[in-house]
Formats: structure tokens, sequence, C-alpha cells
């Protein structure tokens, strides 16, 4: 190790950043948050501390006097993002330390500064990238260390460091590379063009040789190409990607290396935007490295490989910027990894690598106003891939967990009118008909606080977390009812298929026919549509037909069929065995916002 460093900030993003930085460099870093507990930790094994202006219990110059007074050879450094660079350099001098460095930017030069004999801050780095910057910090401190007549070992260990930086990225790149691979995809149209026979409806033509009553028609085919990327994960040809690369896609080609394999669809999971391929190679095939989404850190280096613009292999850098992102409107079911590496259109499916080599992300979406990257991309933390890849390769389809209640996030508004002392869980706005949660006693206006004793941080993380149960287990749920706490213990049923599809065609030819094609509500059709909901979605209205003639539209929502509550497309095919001739057919629909009852006889 480099040498053994003190961080103190109450900001815990901050020093896992920091930490990680200092980490990867080579340092020994201890993270505290207050300024009592630093100076409890600290003694003469440390080679410095970086202290935060602003604590809560002591401010950062008073700690650095202190620590200055009883361990004076230590290297000290004030930082803080509240003063400009000439007061925050005053109030650094004045307490004693070795270098001052202001939020955000200039932490990225932090390795610079604990290295350089003087103090104040550099503007360099403030011009050039995280990456380059951080890179610029060590060539800077190691030529200054060339050219100093002091060299002192930890100069000599930085130095050594920027050979080893390098690479660990290019041996990291190369290794993850071999599992990474190129998907094209073609979906096939067929189009019905006319034959163009200049005298078909010419009358002097006709006359002579006789009318031609109708234009003869041939279908010409098309292809619309797309182009993705995939992650190899077992030796016999198993491959992850995104579901968008090869959603309807009628070919589907898997470049490795220079070898090119038709592949098939094992199994396509909408709502987490995973798929499963499978090829068979006529040899074993470089299975990545699987590793823990649940470890990593904000802050972490990683690598985004795959094929942007068709350039195979393509291999950028940057870290983790957050965790548990959701609500993008990307999936249904969303815990994205947020990075800076740069992600572009070719790059979805592809992996997202720690510096250990180990995938942790399946990368899948950027934010973009040109489309190009702007230094936000998505990945799916592959803990969740990998759990759904295992379900579809079993099942081809993902069995989820189900509770039966729909679900709105707390306000402070709610919780001061509820009795709780600050807003969180979530709230439960209804509670389906035979569902588990009506089984387990649970109402409208509980709020589910706990569940299993862990807390409950919002909508999507409770979602996440019952989705990612198997059907029959059983969880316990702490609530919030009455200004009191309460356990509940509910045994999970199976989640309703939302890709189900009802048609009244699939009806007997005996029974009433509602004339409709329904599906399942996905989040895209909850959040388009503004309801937060059971039911299902209207797809077709046949003309003519008991639903055309009550009203129904393409895109309605149906919540209920004769007082009966829809769930799933089951529950329609359900209501439509039920109906009897000349009996009326009462349907209750969300339609622009608004609940409508529509209604018409059975025939």
């Amino acid at each position: 190790m480099a040498g053994k460093w003190l961080i103190v900030d109450d900001s815990r993003s901050a020093v896992e950043a920091l930490a990680s930085l200092l980490d990867r460099m080579g340092y020994s870093p201890v993270a505290v948050h207050c300024g009592k507990e630093a100076l409890s930790k600290v003694d003469e094994t440390f080679d410095g501390a970086i202290i935060d202006l602003n604590l809560p219990d002591i401010s950062g110059n008073e700690i650095i006097k202190a620590i200055k007074k009883k361990f004076p050879k230590l290297r000290l450094g004030l930082i803080s993002g509240q003063y400009e660079p000439e007061t925050l350099r005053k109030i650094a001098e004045s307490a004693g330390a070795d270098f001052w460095i202001r939020k955000p930017v200039e932490m990225r030069s932090l390795l610079e500064k604990i290295n350089e004999n003087k103090k104040g801050g550099g503007k360099m780095l403030r011009r050039i990238g995280i990456i380059a910057a951080i890179l610029a910090g060590i060539l800077i401190a190691a030529f200054a260390t060339q050219q100093s007549s002091q060299k002192n070992v930890t100069n000599v260990t930085i130095q050594s460091k920027i050979p080893e930086i390098s690479k660990l990225f290019a041996d990291v790149a190369e290794k993850a590379m071999k599992s990474v691979v190129t998907i094209t995809s073609a979906k096939v149209y067929e189009i019905p063009v006319r034959s163009w026979e200049p005298f078909w409806d010419d009358p002097l033509f006709n006359f002579f040789f006789g009318p031609r009553w109708k234009p003869k028609y041939w279908t010409k085919k098309f292809k619309q190409e797309g182009l993705g990327s995939g992650v190899i994960v077992t030796e016999d040809g198993y491959i992850l990607t995104n579901a968008h690369v090869v959603k309807g896609a009628d070919e589907i080609q898997v470049h490795i290396g220079d070898k090119q394999y038709d592949a098939k669809i094992v199994g396509i999971d909408e709502k987490t935007d995973v798929a499963v391929l499978k090829v068979d190679a006529d040899e074993k095939l470089p299975a990545a490295k699987l590793g823990d989404s649940d470890k990593i850190r904000v802050g972490e280096w990683v690598l985004a490989i795959g094929s942007p613009f068709r350039l195979e292999h393509t291999v950028t850098a940057g870290i983790i910027s957050a965790k548990g992102r959701s609500r993008m409107g990307i999936a249904d079911y969303e815990d994205f990894i947020q990075t800076d590496a740069a992600i572009n259109p070719g790059n979805s499916g592809g992996a997202l690598v720690n510096l250990n080599g180990e995938v942790i992300g399946i990368n899948t979406a950027i934010v973009s106003q040109a489309g190009g990257n702007i230094g936000i991309g998505f990945a799916i933390p592959i803990n969740l891939a990998r759990r759904v890849m295992d379900q579809l390769i079993a099942h081809g389809r993902v069995i989820r967990g189900w509770l039966g209640v729909t679900i709105q996030d707390m306000t402070d508004n709610l919780a001061e009118a509820m009795g709780l002392k600050e807003a969180k869980g979530v709230l439960i706005t209804s509670v389906l008909p035979g569902s588990p949660a009506e089984d387990a006693g649970l109402k409208r206006g509980d709020i589910i606080l706990k569940v299993d004793g862990k807390d409950v941080e919002s909508v999507s993380h409770l979602r996440n977390i019952i989705s990612s149960a198997e059907p029959g287990t059983k969880v316990k749920l702490t609530i919030f009812r009455d200004g009191q706490e309460k356990v509940l213990t509910v045994k999970l049923g199976e989640m309703p298929s939302e890709g189900e599809v009802y048609s009244s065609r699939e009806e007997e030819e005996e029974g009433i026919k509602l004339g409709l094609s329904v599906r399942g509500l996905t989040y895209k059709d909850r959040k388009l549509s503004g309801y937060d909901g059971e039911g299902v979605i209207v797809e077709d209205v046949e003309p003519n037909s008991v639903a055309d003639a009550a009203g129904i539209k393409e895109g309605d929502i149906i919540i209920e069929i004769n007082n009966k509550k829809i769930v799933s497309p089951a529950d329609v095919r359900a209501a439509a065995r039920k109906l009897r001739k000349g009996k009326p057919v009462v349907f209750v629909v969300w339609r622009d916002g608004y609940i409508v009852y529509l209604a018409a006889k059975a025939k």
C-alpha cells in the first residue's frame, strides 16, 4: 500500500467515491463521518487525512489544528464546496493544512495534492474529464518527483503505479472483449405492390382486348435491420442481451470473432428488457465472469464494451455514477446502474465490467437529446439479469411473486395527515379481491414500511422486492395502520401474466363473443394513460360486436365486466363465458383520465 489515509465527510456518497479512488491508486483509506470519530481514529500509523470543512459536530479546520498539534508529520488537507478558492485557501492556511481542494472537480486532483510540497489548489484539472484528470494528476505528481531532489517513498510508489494502471485497464479490456459479441437482427416485411399495366383502364384498349377488371398484385419483401451487443454467459452458447435488441426479429445473427452464427430466442422479458439467445457453436465459447452487482460502490471505475455504430469491441471507461435508478420509463422493473462510461447506439446488450474483469451490468440505454453519449448511461444489474436469465432458460418465461395491491409513494403531507413522523414506506391505494394481500388482511390506507425487516424505500423498491420472490414465499410486512405499527405475514401468489392476450376469436362458436382483443397492462401503459390500477388494455375491437355496440375503443383500459374485477386477460375470458344472449353487459373502463360505464346486450 502507498499509505494509510483518513477520510472525514458526513456525506456517504462523497466518502465512498473518494475511498474508492484512493483504494484503486493503491492507498489504504479509512472513512468516518464526524469530527469526534476522526479524532479518536487518527494515530501515528496514518500518512495523512482529508477532512471536510463542514461537519455536523466539529468544523474541519478545528480538527486539522487538533491533529496537527498531536501528529505534526501527518499531511492534512481541507475540502469544501461552499467557499470560493481564496476564502478556502485562507481558512486552510490559518488551520495549518498542507493543502486544500474544492468540491467536486478538485477532488479528482487529490493524488497531486497529497504529494505536492506547497499549499493551494491547481486549476488545470478543471478543464479535462474524470479519467483524464485522475491520470493527469498521477503523471504530474510522478514528473515532479522525478525532478525533485526529495525522493520520498510515497512519490516513488505513485510513479510505479502509472504503468500498473494502464496495464490494468488493458488487461481487463482484453479479457472481457472475448465474451462480448455483436448481434445483428432483421425483421422481414411483405408489402403488397400493384403490378403496373399502362392500358388496364384505357377505354380504347378495353374495347379491343376486353376490360381489365382488377389490377394484379404481388408482394415485395423488405428487411428492417437492427444492431446490438450481447454477452456470452455459458460455454455452450447462451447469450444475454436486451429485449429491445431482438424483439420481433425474424432473423438473428451473432458475430463471435470472425465467425457468424444463427441464433434463436430462448426467452424475452420486456418488463426488465432482458433477453436470452442460444447459438450452437462447434467449440466452447469464451464465457464471461459474472460479478455481484449488489456489492458495487458509487465511484468505482468500470469499462463499457459493445459495438456502437457497428464498431465491434469498442471499450470506454468511466465510473459508477449512481445505483438504484428507477422511474426512467425504460422498463417496468427498473434498478439501473448509472455510469458515465460512453454508451452509444449499438452498445445495448453489451457488458459493463469492473476492474476485476467481472460483468456487473448489461448496458441498456442512455439519456441524450441528440442520440449520442452525454455521460448518462444505464445498465441492468447483473444479479437481476441473471435471475431473469435462469427463469427464461428453465421456463421460457419469468415467474414473479405477486401481492395484489396498487400503491403510491408517500409524501410529507400524507405522512403528517396519517400520523407518521416522516414520509417513508409506500401507501396502499387498493387491495384486489381474492389476492394474497386481501387474504393476509391488508387494507386500503395501510402504509407498508418494511419487508422482512428491511425498509421499503419507494414504489419501485417494493415492486422489485416482491416480484423477485418466488410464488408461495411467505414474507413479513411491517405496516402502519391507525397510528400503530403491525406485522402481517403474506403468502405471495404468482403474478398474472401481462404478456397473455385474450381474443374473442378464441371462444367456442356457441359462446358469446365480446369482440375484443386485450392484453395485460405494462408500466408504460400506466404511465401513458395516467392509470395506476389493475385492468387490461384493449388492442382491437371487432365491428358490429358486443364491445363495439357498447362503445369500447382501442386503448381503453377495462377495469370491470358485470361487476367482476378484471386483472388479467384470463378474467375477460372467464367473464365472456358467463354471458347470456339478450342479457346486458356492463363494462367499466378508464378512458382519457376518467372512469366510464358502457353497456350493450349480448348477442
